[in-house]
């Protein structure tokens, strides 16, 4: 079946989003039909997310609540709760999603100091503040920041040696190192 590329929309996921659509419709991303504009919550309900699993959607880049009418030939991406601390607001979740029960809410909240060390920094910072739920462990940064645990080998916070399920405490730093090697 050939579909206009005018009557779509490409459709992704973030974070564990990204999974289940991998896992539902195969390749990413999905060309969706659409031939009349359809607001954000219906098209997760159409496509089979719980709207509960989507905080707020990107259309064409910019952040839209999920009551944003989508158009065909736009490009849609639907982000879950949890998105690290520092994006938030610079992408101006807040503005968008207040009425949103999906809404990551951090009622008591700590600020940590975060700092990679070596192969983790990849494409990620050097060292980035992150605003996380009071109660966060270091195995709680390495998730959001998707770093695989068996890549995170040595955990500090304060410059002490640590567990992943240390406790965190306001104002921490967590320094996060890969295995070492060498000979």
């Amino acid at each position: 079946m050939t579909v206009e590329m005018n009557k779509t929309i490409e459709v992704r996921g973030f974070l564990h989003l990204d999974k289940i659509f991998r896992t539902k419709f195969g390749t990413i991303p999905l060309i969706h039909p659409l031939d009349e504009p359809i607001t954000g919550i219906d098209l997760a309900k159409e496509l089979g997310i719980d709207p509960k699993e989507i905080e707020v959607i990107f259309v064409n880049g910019f952040v839209q609540a999920l009551d944003y009418e989508i158009h065909p030939g736009d490009r849609v991406a639907f982000l879950p709760p949890g998105c690290p601390g520092p994006y938030r607001i610079a992408l101006g979740f807040y503005g968008k999603n207040q009425d949103n029960e999906a809404n990551f809410k951090i009622v008591d909240k700590i600020n940590v100091t975060v700092r990679l060390f070596a192969t983790l920094r990849g494409n990620r910072e050097k060292e980035t503040l992150m605003e996380l739920p009071r109660g966060s462990a270091p195995k709680d940064i390495i998730q959001l920041l998707e770093i695989p645990p068996k890549d995170a080998a040595i955990i500090m916070i304060n410059g002490r040696g640590a567990s992943l399920d240390s406790t965190l405490e306001d104002k921490d730093t967590v320094s996060i190192f890969p295995p070492v090697g060498g000979g």
